[in-house]
């Protein structure tokens, strides 16, 4: 969980970080490995202050309309890096905690070689009476799917608030990359945990990927 306190600091600028099929979700730890110079400035500047770094993706639409800088969707995940690596060669590893979605307000002209942005956090409203019944219904989806996983019967079993555990099955489980997005755009947590419920149902023991209730660096960093 991460402190309320944690960004009393935030001026609503953020480092944007656009890494194609990659969607982050706030609660959950992103392992990255960054080597392009851009990224690398990016890193060596959040490293330097708040530590703070946005994942967002761009259009797929307009990707080969404009390969140097394509148009970015509006909501991405804010996060802080918890754990870095930096190598001999001037790249790094890192840890990325994600925080807080956030929608951006508007890209700046910045003088950096990564994109920046002014961006507002998005609120989570209170998912209310019906919270309870829907943490059991996602926690009966994920344990008929993974009926053996000692790690996911412990995280079920600990009454992990609606938002956090709706973020953590949609991050783990290898939904599209568009289905990712549209549940991270989505800030009420009632109506993603609905959604998870639908795509949840047809899936059988049989026919999943393996999956695990976070990433586990070091192994499968994502390539800038």
């Amino acid at each position: 969980m991460v402190p309320q306190d944690d960004l009393h600091d935030f001026e609503g600028i953020v480092r944007l970080f656009p890494l194609r099929g990659v969607i982050h979700f706030p609660h959950v730890i992103l392992p990255l490995h960054i080597f392009e110079p851009r990224y690398r400035q990016m890193t060596e500047h959040a490293l330097a202050s708040d530590l703070r770094i946005g994942m967002i993706q761009s259009r797929p639409s307009l990707e080969l309309t404009y390969p140097d800088h394509p148009p970015l969707v509006e909501v991405g995940c804010l996060g802080r890096i918890i754990r870095h690596e930096r190598l001999p060669d001037g790249r790094f590893n890192f840890l990325l905690l994600g925080l807080r979605r956030f929608r951006i307000i508007r890209e700046l002209d910045a003088p950096t070689l990564y994109r920046q942005a002014q961006v507002e956090l998005i609120d989570e409203p209170d998912p209310g009476p019906e919270a309870l019944l829907l943490s059991q219904s996602l926690a009966d989806e994920v344990e008929r799917i993974i009926p053996n996983d000692a790690e996911w019967r412990t995280l079920l079993r600990g009454r992990v608030p609606l938002n956090v555990l709706t973020d953590l099955i949609a991050h783990a489980f290898p939904f599209p990359a568009e289905i990712k997005q549209h549940l991270l755009e989505e800030p009420h947590p009632a109506r993603r945990a609905a959604r998870l419920i639908e795509l949840l149902k047809p899936i059988t023991p049989s026919s999943r990927p393996g999956v695990a209730p976070e990433p586990r660096p070091p192994s499968g960093f994502s390539l800038n």
